[in-house]
């Protein structure tokens, strides 16, 4: 017989497979195998499940969550990163003493290491801004050397004679 991922079903329908294997063995009198033929599941299932119920009653019956506990293992307390987004958000670099003009990966971690002496990676300082909506910006681009007098003049005088001159040749401006 095929062998079923219980892992698989719903919270429910694992709990009436543990209880229904506990009924089977004490009513039925099966073996532990047999449970485990008729439910579809390994024997090693079966036996985990039966010391559960041995040690804990009932209530080792019942689901438990799986898996990590939300924000387990992060760096930073949920006060600090609270603490830390208002900052972010009402203060700039420059009010805080810091090398930066605005906020970025850098300046935060530099924060971060000012304020709670934590020496954070770059990579998670990145993930902490992305998990807060954050997302990072490029800056746009301006030459260094533009002259704003020498725009205007080539926007309302030679453009515009460029244009005219096209139009007199029937020419098209790329």
């Amino acid at each position: 017989m095929k062998k079923i991922d219980a892992r698989k079903l719903s919270r429910e329908t694992q709990d009436q497979m543990r209880r229904l294997a506990m009924n089977l063995r004490e009513q039925r009198e099966l073996t532990w195998q047999e449970v485990a033929d008729v439910l579809g599941v390994h024997l090693s299932t079966v036996l985990a499940w039966s010391k559960r119920y041995s040690e804990q009653g009932s209530e080792g019956l019942k689901s438990r969550t799986r898996g990590r506990r939300q924000a387990s293992g992060r760096t930073l307390t949920l006060a600090q990163e609270w603490q830390l987004r208002s900052i972010l958000v009402g203060q700039t670099p420059n009010q805080l003493q810091l090398d930066f003009a605005l906020w970025n990966r850098r300046a935060v971690m530099q924060l971060i290491k000012h304020l709670y002496g934590v020496e954070m990676p770059i990579r998670t300082v990145g993930q902490y801004l992305q998990r807060w909506g954050y997302t990072p910006q490029r800056p746009t681009r301006q030459a260094l050397e533009q002259n704003p007098e020498a725009i205007e003049h080539w926007l309302e005088e030679t453009y515009p004679a460029i244009v005219a001159r096209a139009k007199a040749e029937n020419a098209t401006i790329y």
